[in-house]
This record gives structure tokens, sequence and C-alpha cells, in this order.
């Protein structure tokens, strides 16, 4: 779900909507109230009300939960959602984060003397002196960002009055954040702090010559970083979500562990059967054993991970099961550095 700035369209996300939608991933890009054909009354609203709006959205389509990609004023509608319903979102994605360190002087300062509606973006900059561009980059590449001046006004306006803490963190999802180094308007100190607060949870891309409108004036590194993101993080809830619902999957608590292998035929971890009579040998010739009903994944209990290339386990490491979840005191998952695994048998 993609998220634009203050008083913007989004037909700016069309490049990466069509990179994330060969991706095979759904997009869904929602103009806010006051932009496009969008309507709702923007008096007395809070940041909390147009996160209703976007959930609503959701639930509307009976698609969620999803992965937000907001960049400025769109990533604090983002991460309000991430906050007021968790279960809602799998990740947000932050282009030019603010909020913590503000800009020397307000962003809609110019704006409230406009007198056009509705402007072309690089007039923003050009005759509203915005200070959405790096140094480095051309206004022209705005000609396709159409925006609404009181209305970005009045939507900068309604983080007033709403706690930082109620929206600052996202909630729980996780994060990634890119951010300009040239951004007047949030500067990247913000991206840092969130890094420093919430460690691995944020991720963080700087990018020189950039500013507050990065999607533009950097479009192949943030389609890039942001493909990979959310790709990974829908590849795995997918996988697991599918696991966990499927009508052949039986929980394991008592059998034994003894060795892992992938399973070329199958391209998932195979367990080596407990079964006494066993040929432990046949393991090390390339051949796979299963368990007593099937072949197994192994999920990280902590972080869902599912294990593909024997990447949580290391050869001739026998493990044992404590109730559905196997231990080893030598032994982590390598993406959350959790101990526990749930053994899924298909």
């Amino acid at each position: 779900m993609l998220l634009a700035n203050a008083g913007c369209s989004t037909g700016y996300f069309d490049d990466l909507a069509r990179v994330l939608a060969a991706g095979g991933l759904q997009t869904i890009s929602v103009n806010m109230r006051g932009t496009g054909e969008s309507r709702g009354s923007l008096d007395g609203i809070s940041l909390h009300d147009l996160a209703v709006d976007v959930a609503e959205v959701l639930e509307a389509m009976d698609c969620g939960p999803a992965h937000l990609v907001g960049p400025a004023f769109g990533n604090r509608v983002a991460r309000c959602l991430a906050a007021d319903r968790p279960s809602a979102v799998r990740s947000v994605t932050l282009l030019a984060a603010g909020g913590l360190i503000g800009p020397s002087t307000p962003p809609g300062t110019s704006f409230r003397n406009a007198t056009e509606v509705k402007m072309n973006g690089c007039d923003c900059v050009t005759v509203l002196g915005a200070r959405w561009l790096s140094p480095a980059s051309d206004p022209k590449i705005l000609a396709q960002v159409d925006c609404w001046p009181a209305v970005h006004v009045a939507h900068l306006a309604t983080s007033q009055g709403v706690a930082l803490d109620d929206w600052w963190g996202a909630g729980s999802a996780p994060l990634l954040v890119i951010q300009g180094l040239d951004d007047e308007v949030a500067p990247p100190g913000n991206g840092h702090a969130l890094r420093k607060q919430f460690g691995e949870r944020v991720q963080v891309i700087d990018l020189p010559r950039a500013g507050h409108f990065l999607p533009l004036e950097q479009p192949e590194a943030v389609t890039r970083a942001v493909a990979e993101f959310v790709g990974a993080a829908q590849s795995r809830a997918d996988r697991l979500r599918e696991i966990e619902s499927s009508r052949n999957v039986a929980l394991h608590a008592n059998a034994k562990m003894l060795r892992l292998k992938l399973d070329p035929a199958k391209a998932v971890p195979a367990m080596i059967s407990s079964d006494e009579n066993a040929d432990p040998e046949a393991f090390y010739e390339g051949r796979t054993w299963p368990t007593e009903d099937g072949f197994a994944y192994i999920i990280c209990r902590d972080c869902g991970e599912l294990d593909e290339e024997g990447q949580f386990f290391e050869k001739n490491t026998v493990y044992s099961t404590r109730g559905d979840f196997t231990a080893h005191p030598d032994e982590r998952c390598n993406v959350c550095k959790g101990y526990g695994f749930l053994r899924v048998g298909l």
C-alpha cells in the first residue's frame, strides 16, 4: 500500500507499483482526503483519522495485512496505522522519515500563501520555494506530481496535538528507512534516531544526492531497496501462513530430530528419521530420509523464518525436542538469533 506526501496525489508511484506488481505483489495507491478524487472533511481530524481511512481501504478490499510504503507525510500515516492496528500491517517503509528532528522552517509556510487550488510539483519548488529536492536534482522530475497547497497544509495539521509516541515507532512492525542526505524537510538524523532506539527492527539506507522526493530523485535505488525489503517479508509471511493453514500439517511433540538435509526434489528441509534402523551414511551419500509421516519444515519459533538451506543447523549435530520446539544450546537462528525451532511435518 503506497501513501503519498501531504497534499499530493499518488501518480509518482507508478514505476514503483509496476516493479512490485511484477514481483507478484498487489499494489494499492491511496490518495488521502482532498487529493485526486478522494473526498472527506479535513476539519478537526487527526493523524489517527487518516490512518483509519487507510485501514478501511484494506478492509474493503479484503487484502490485509499489508506492507506500507510512505514518503514524507505518508510515512506518518503509515506508522500511525502500524501502531493503532498492528494486525493490519506486515512492514513499513519510510521514505524521508521526519518527526523527531524538524526542519529549520516549517514545510507548510510557503503553501499557506498559495493562490492556486492545484499546482504542479515542479512549480511548488520553483514558485513556492518548497525544499523538496537535493541541489543535484532537476525540479522537472516533479512534473508528474499533483499537489493541492491548502490540502498540504491541512494534512500536516493533523499531526498537531498527536503525541509523537503515538506513531513514531510504528508499533512493532519491521521498518525500512530510506533517506536522502540532502533532505532539509526530514533531516536524515531521524532515521538514525529510529535505528538507535529500536535496534535491528530498523534498517536504514542513506542516499547521497537525494532530498525529500526520493522515489523521483533516486528511483532505481529506492525501487530496488523497497522491492527487496517487502519481497523478503512477503515471502516469509506467506510461506509460514500456508504451512499453518495446510490441512496436512502435523505438529510433532515427541519425535527426535537427528540431522538435516535439503531435499532437492521438494526444495524443503528433510529430516532424517529417528528410526534406529535408518542408515546414517545414506544421508552423506545425498539421500534424504523422511520423518515417520512425511518431510518436515523447520521454522524459527521467534521470527517465523523457514530454514531452506540448513542455515540453522550444523552437520552432525543432534537435536532433541521439548514440546513442539527443538533447542540446542550452541545453535541459533541466523535471522533473529533465537534458539527455538518449530518442526512442522508434511
